[in-house]
């Protein structure tokens, strides 16, 4: 019978990819039109999903609409967790506006009960059909994705799409096949069937404009003329993305000039943590090449977010949140029910007045209540404590710097669990648990979020928890590291110019030969002479700080370590730097490294 179920439940859920949204439906006479559209077909399982609102008023006043968002996880005997997020719409008489937002979605560990979907609804004047239906996440007969996000542009998907997952999947299947042979259970073939691509085609005149949507795609396939109709927003975007480690295929032997400085030879270009690949072409058919390859080398999102963030993450060391004393609880509620109860009955039938309990009673509770609020502070403590490692990359060209974030915090009583945010503010809860499936028979709450403009509420800091985040912001910056290389004496030295905001406690800079340069204590504004460094020095120093780094920052600097025309520079000030979120964390150690290209480029020093 659950087996029947769980069919029906998959069935209809796939109904629903199949209408990524629902008409909104208004009065007859109350002149407006409500449109609501994404660029994807498919909800990808972590980050942000692109949402485009395009609303024409007409209605004789300024009308203002209502939005409330809810990715959900709706799971099999499980209750459900969630994410709201809230936004209000104004849009003045006669006029017609398109409104761009993104979506978080709630990101969560990996089981084949969970089903995310996002939910809309909408309030406001002469809506008369309130309900929106997203499109599911994960791919045909599973609710669990077992690729990465693809994303592929209209012209690549009708060519290649088929051909690429019946590729893909024969690839798989012979792999999973030379690993079991000999235990081919009923168990291993239904594992064997159904791996299907995971991912989306995507129109470039509906690229989405902002980084954040973006987010939740590992690999992005296009050719020159995609590129060419993608608009300036829409490149920015990309390139961002493509920093923070995203892929992008091109195929053939060209690439757009953006990237003209791609290895003809190795066919590929790193940009920050990210590649742009070329990927020729046999016969116009993508599938003579090992493309299943490509996507089993790209790790996926979900994965970084849920995977050795229990014990191997040094950030939380000296942070687990200490041992509930619930005895203290216990002792005080049967102290209270055993004895202040029956003596305070006993008093009033002894004096004779009944009516005494009608004020000794609740004067009681409260006495009561005020001491177990006070166990608890004296337990817990108010507010909480923590630990966070930001990274800020600066990128001079584009004249962008990237603040990425991981922090852990263990709570004690908080005040409130409200906090604001940045505008364009990435957000995601790290998955603490050693384990991250839950059987389908064990009955669990999870966490719920919400997101009302920029104020984020609910779960996101909750009293006596361990919690972890990662974040992530975009700015734009003229902030930068110039080097200025100048001869003295028949010899070359190299200074060094800051206009970060922060004193850069110790810096190191790469050139073009692999020669390293050190100096310290460099103010903003302060021009310095560089000495040599040594490589095994270098090294220790880099280690040391990548130590704090988990899964995402982790992966963000292994790409940068070592790379010519850098500079690496640590700082231990934190302030305008950090992502800030709860004014309850008070945050014991918080350091901050900075690294990325310098302006101008220096030439070799050393023949």
């Amino acid at each position: 019978m659950k087996k029947l179920f769980l069919i029906f439940f998959i069935l209809l859920f796939n109904c629903y990819a199949d209408y990524p949204f629902s008409r909104v439906n208004y009065d007859n006479d109350a002149n407006i039109d409500i449109k609501v559209s994404s660029p994807f077909e498919a909800l990808p399982q972590s980050g942000y999903m692109p949402v485009n609102i395009r609303i024409t008023n007409h209605s004789g006043k300024t009308r203002h609409w209502d939005f409330t968002f809810i990715s959900a996880i709706n799971q099999y005997q499980l209750n459900s967790g969630k994410i709201e997020f809230n936004k209000r719409f104004t849009v003045k008489n006669n006029v017609e506006r398109i409104f761009s937002i993104n979506v978080p979605i709630y990101t969560s560990g990996v089981n084949r009960y969970y089903h995310q979907q996002i939910l809309g609804d909408i309030s406001g004047f002469g809506i008369s059909n309130r309900k929106i239906k997203f499109p599911a996440s994960g791919p045909r007969y599973s609710s669990v994705a077992k690729t990465p996000y693809l994303l592929m542009s209209d012209v690549l998907h009708q060519q290649h799409w088929g051909l690429l997952n019946n590729y893909y999947n024969e690839t798989v299947m012979k792999e999973q096949k030379s690993r079991r042979k000999g235990t081919k259970t009923k168990l291993v073939k239904q594992r064997l069937r159904n791996i299907d691509l995971f991912g989306s085609s995507f129109n470039p005149g509906e690229f989405p404009g902002n980084w954040l949507g973006l987010t939740g795609i590992e690999c992005i396939w296009m050719t020159i003329s995609d590129w060419s109709q993608l608009s300036a927003e829409s490149k920015h975007a990309l390139k961002t993305w493509l920093i923070q480690g995203g892929n992008l295929y091109f195929p053939g032997r060209e690439t757009p000039s953006d990237f003209r400085a791609i290895n003809q030879q190795s066919n590929y270009v790193q940009i920050g943590a990210g590649f742009v690949r070329m990927v020729p072409v046999h016969q116009n058919n993508l599938t003579s090449l090992n493309f299943s390859e490509s996507l089993t080398n790209t790790s996926r999102i979900t994965d970084r977010l849920n995977a050795k963030y229990a014990d191997a993450w040094p950030l939380r060391e000296g942070v687990d949140s200490k041992p509930v004393k619930n005895f203290m609880i216990v002792g005080f509620i049967i102290v209270f029910a055993w004895v202040v109860g029956p003596l305070n009955l006993r008093s009033s039938r002894k004096k004779g007045r009944p009516m005494q309990l009608l004020w000794t009673t609740p004067l009681i509770a409260i006495i009561a209540s005020l001491i177990l609020i006070l166990l608890m502070i004296f337990q817990d403590g108010v507010g909480g404590r923590g630990r966070r490692f930001t990274t800020v990359q600066i990128i001079p060209n584009i004249m962008t710097q990237i603040t990425s974030q991981e922090q852990i915090s263990s709570t004690g009583i908080l005040l409130s669990q409200k906090f604001r945010g940045d505008d364009d503010l990435y957000i995601t809860s790290l998955n603490l648990a050693q384990k991250i499936k839950i059987p389908h028979y064990q009955k669990r709450e999870l966490n719920s979020y919400s997101v009302d403009e920029n104020m984020y509420a609910d779960d996101w800091f909750r009293s006596r928890q361990l919690q972890g985040q990662f974040l992530m912001k975009v700015d734009s910056t003229r902030g930068k590291i110039e080097i200025e290389k100048v001869s003295e004496n028949e010899s070359d030295i190299l200074k060094c110019k800051s206009s970060l905001l922060n004193t850069l406690d110790k810096f190191y800079y790469i050139d073009a030969s692999g020669q390293i340069w050190t100096c310290t204590n460099m103010r903003t504004g302060e021009t310095k002479e560089l000495i040599y460094a040594d490589l095994d020095t270098f090294r220790k120093w880099f280690n040391s700080y990548q130590h704090y780094a988990g899964q995402n920052v982790g992966k963000i600097l292994q790409k940068a370590n070592g790379k010519s025309n850098y500079f690496f520079a640590t700082s231990s000030a934190a302030k305008n730097v950090a992502i800030e979120t709860s004014r309850h964390i008070r945050w014991q150690d918080e350091p901050v490294f900075y690294f990325g290209q310098v302006t101008p480029m220096v030439s070799t020093l050393h023949e």
